[in-house]
């Protein structure tokens, strides 16, 4: 006999003896779990290859193949329900079933169930995009939106290491989702997952983990049913090997070399053997080679380790400012514009977890004035694909009452401009409303006061202005009338300390702004009569960032050319710009100023208060930082110089 032929054989006899020792206990008949009513089993309806439904909608299996077999070795009917997941352990817990099948073990379980041993390994892995890389484990998963089966253990776990979870009820509904490209990544059973991606037809677009987690199957039963829980495997146990085995054909296919032809695999062993000893010999020639290049790859792979390394840790940091900024920032998915991420900011802000945010959407915790709203902004930014900035908008918050935000939405776009989320930053600027609103309030009030009694005062001025007028008319000594003359001076200063106050009552009330210098200028000066002044204005399409009295600048500049510049013929107003900012220059050709005046004439008060216009130019251009200075030589003329930061300073664009 050939050496094949005597293996054949010994299988044989080791078979038919343990077909002896066996038939005792194959013969005795198996006592029926508890009595003869019909046992219920629940188990999943979604779950190839153990547990789904064909095309016919019949359910099929493994597991279901297996309870017919424990039907015919224990003679007791079994029921058999398919149902989703969820709606399998909800009603089991809620005791319509007596058995659960497909069910993984876990703490949580075994408070409620008792449990069979289990029947079959699975192993857990993370499916993810071919085009994605870096996706090894739940902790690569920061930033990614990964679908999960509702109901699985699993779920969880990768919860508590921080994913976020887009739950479905069936795992074809998940493999459809990955196929529609609605998720790149998604965690399911090993076996199911790879059915359904060769069911849809995306088995070359998607790649696995190695198992991030292994489990088992198991049928289980409501704790304390000891009686059930035996009869369960006792019953199982009955079931030949050749019986699983032929299951195991049934459902995963027959193995390609038979026994049947094992003398010819030893032989064909034997001349393999052979073939490798002489590739041994060829591959001793070539290790130099392989040796080499083994190096170069090894080079290569801890240089990827490296960037990889780096990639993390950047990732890291990135997560780490913004969780340590101290704005809300929130991400939304651009297709149904859902949350999907939020930091720790945002959080405390709108009272909420980020557990409780992702996946949901504005309508979910906001009134539906204020979700319109923010939607619509939303759906603005993703059309127009342009950043905007909201100055005020009110939100209703969980446990801080309304609150008003600055917010700023960025749209987020792929290579092809197609958008993909929508960034939000928000800044709560609720106590700085409250303290313009009462600052304002405060500058109201004070203006008010100042009006009455700026007016007050006037009017009293007045009248003694009007009996002095009358004193004079009755004749007195020389020494009277030098007291009256030092009262009409006092009076005269008076009013000119009024009128400087009026003038300076209105400076900084209103915020800067962005003024046409060409525009300002013409109406600054429209109030004077300068008719015989040659005008050179060389400022077309310069904008000065000022307070609204700029255009009291110029008319005050105009002003002193008419009243102390009588010999000046022209005046003129042009720009340079420097590498500190914009030099502004208003000139005339009038007798200019003396040396020694050039920084008096800024003062409020000086021979006889001639500076109170000047001094308020000063003030007025200083509130957004421009500085001026008299530049002139005394015989050619005054000149004035203004210097614009930068930032204080624009051209428009001509039309």
């Amino acid at each position: 006999m050939t050496a094949g032929y005597r293996i054949i054989m010994g299988i044989v006899l080791l078979f038919f003896i343990c077909t002896v020792l066996c038939a005792p206990a194959l013969a005795a008949p198996l006592q029926p779990a508890g009595d003869d009513k019909t046992i219920t089993v629940v188990m999943d309806n979604n779950y190839p290859p153990f547990s789904f439904r064909d095309s016919s909608g019949d359910l099929v299996g493994i597991s279901v193949d297996m309870w017919r077999l424990w039907e015919k070795q224990t003679g007791r009917k079994v029921e058999i329900t398919g149902l989703s997941w969820d709606d399998a352990i909800r009603r089991m817990e809620a005791g319509e079933f007596d058995v659960i099948d497909t069910v993984f073990y876990s703490d949580e379980r075994a408070k409620i169930y008792d449990f069979t041993p289990p029947y079959t390994d699975v192993d857990v892995v993370i499916f993810f995009n071919a085009n994605v890389s870096g996706v090894s484990s739940l902790e690569s998963l920061n930033g990614f939106v990964v679908g999960m089966h509702k109901g699985d253990s699993t779920v969880e776990d990768a919860r508590k290491k921080g994913v976020t979870v887009r739950e479905y009820d069936s795992y074809d509904q998940v493999v459809k989702a990955a196929k529609n490209g609605e998720i790149v990544v998604f965690i399911l059973d090993k076996p199911s997952g790879v059915y359904y991606m060769y069911n849809q037809g995306i088995q070359d677009q998607f790649r696995y983990t190695p198992p991030i987690m292994s489990g088992a199957l198991h049928r289980a039963v409501k704790k304390g049913n000891s009686a059930l829980l035996t009869g369960i495997n006792a019953g199982f146990d009955k079931i030949p090997e050749s019986e699983y085995a032929a299951l195991d054909r049934k459902w995963y296919g027959t193995p390609l070399v038979s026994t049947e032809y094992l003398q010819y695999i030893i032989a064909g062993g034997l001349v393999i053997l052979i073939i490798l000893s002489v590739l041994m010999i060829v591959n001793r020639m070539l290790k130099r080679t392989v040796a080499q290049r083994t190096a170069e790859l090894k080079a290569e792979l801890e240089q990827r380790k490296q960037v990889e390394e780096a990639l993390r840790e950047n990732e890291a940091f990135l997560d780490n400012i913004i969780e340590n900024i101290p704005d809300m920032i929130f991400v939304k998915d651009a297709t149904d514009l859902r949350f999907v991420r939020f930091n720790r900011a945002g959080e405390e802000l709108l009272g909420y977890s980020r557990q409780e945010l992702s996946g949901k959407n504005d309508f979910d915790f906001f009134p539906k004035d204020e979700a319109d709203f923010f939607t619509s902004k939303d759906r603005e930014v993703l059309r127009n694909l342009r950043i905007l900035d909201i100055s005020r908008e009110r939100i209703a918050t969980r446990y801080k009452g309304e609150r008003i935000l600055h917010t700023r939405k960025i749209p987020i776009s792929d290579k092809d401009k197609t958008p993909k989320y929508l960034l939000g930053i928000s800044d709560d600027i609720t106590e700085r409303v409250k303290y313009e609103e009462a600052l304002n309030q405060a500058t109201r009030k004070l203006n008010l006061l100042n009006r009455i009694t700026f007016t007050d005062i006037r009017n009293a001025v007045f009248s003694l202005s009007g009996y002095l007028e009358l004193e004079r008319l009755i004749p007195a000594d020389e020494k009277t009338n030098e007291y009256r003359n030092k009262q009409a001076d006092i009076i005269s200063s008076i009013s000119a300390s009024l009128l400087f106050a009026k003038n300076f009552q209105d400076l900084g009330i209103k915020p800067p702004a962005w003024q046409d210098l060409h525009q300002v200028f013409l109406l600054g000066i429209s109030h004077l009569d300068i008719s015989k002044l040659d005008r050179k204005i060389q400022v077309d399409n310069l904008e000065i960032y000022a307070d609204p009295l700029l255009e009291n600048v110029f008319f005050s500049f105009a002003e002193n050319v008419s009243l102390h510049a009588t010999t000046a013929t022209e005046l003129s107003l042009y720009y340079e710009e420097t590498g500190e900012g914009l030099r502004l220059v208003f000139e005339d050709n009038g007798p200019g100023i003396p040396d020694a005046m050039k920084e008096k004439i800024f003062e409020r008060r000086y021979e006889g208060k001639k500076g109170v216009g000047l001094f308020l130019i000063r003030e007025i251009l200083s509130i957004t930082g421009i500085t001026i200075k008299e530049n002139g030589s005394e015989g050619k003329g005054a000149s004035f110089d203004m210097m614009v930061p930068k930032g204080a300073y624009r051209f428009r664009k001509s039309l």
